[in-house]
């Protein structure tokens, strides 16, 4: 049915990540992987909604501050192994500084930073990274509002394979 109207990728879990699922990206690739292999025969790609502190939940580090080399790293490594069991994955949805779910503000970031961080980890396998945030307020030290489209940016957002200048 999904294939039938167009659907070909999809985000397997809900975007409020909490601990269990965060486990997805580690000790339960298994699972993405045997849901891969289930909707793959219908050209439909699995997706993940990650939660952005993963890699101090599940990753073992004592940050999730997305310019941290450490961060970068651990992302780099756990997406790798993502792609080892799912070959074809299509990306993340993140949802960040919002209804409770942690994010680049808690560390002094843009989205963008926090965006970009993830987005560099799929690069190389052609991976999709979507950042799902929604702020009514900014956060303190920047000025003007951060939740609608056109918003101003502290950092802009990295077209694929292209460095910020």
């Amino acid at each position: 049915m999904l294939a039938a109207c167009g659907v070909n990728a999809i985000a397997i879990n809900n975007v409020n990540v909490h601990a269990t699922e965060m486990r997805l990206l580690t000790d339960r690739l298994d699972d993405v992987a045997a849901i891969a292999d289930v909707l793959r025969p219908y050209g439909i790609r699995v997706h993940l909604s990650i939660g952005f502190a993963a890699p101090l939940a599940v990753g073992g580090l004592p940050t999730a501050d997305p310019l941290d080399p450490r961060v970068r790293d651990w992302w780099a490594r756990a997406t790798r192994r993502v792609y080892e069991a799912v070959p074809d994955f299509g990306g993340y949805l993140v949802k960040a500084d919002s209804e409770g779910q942690p994010g680049p503000f808690g560390y002094g970031r843009s989205h963008a930073d926090g965006a970009n961080v993830i987005a560099e980890a799929l690069a190389p396998f052609g991976g999709l990274a979507a950042l799902a945030g929604l702020r009514l307020q900014p956060p303190s030290g920047l000025a003007g509002p951060v939740d609608r489209p056109g918003a101003r940016r502290p950092r802009p957002f990295r077209p694929a394979g292209r460095p910020v200048p």
